[in-house]
């Protein structure tokens, strides 16, 4: 389960980040 925690941090957070900067 940690595994995904880690997926979530380095995957998804950078994601969101990317889709803030494309939508401005």
């Amino acid at each position: 389960m940690r595994i995904k925690a880690i997926y979530k941090n380095n995957v998804l957070k950078p994601l969101e980040k990317l889709d803030l900067k494309e939508g401005e």
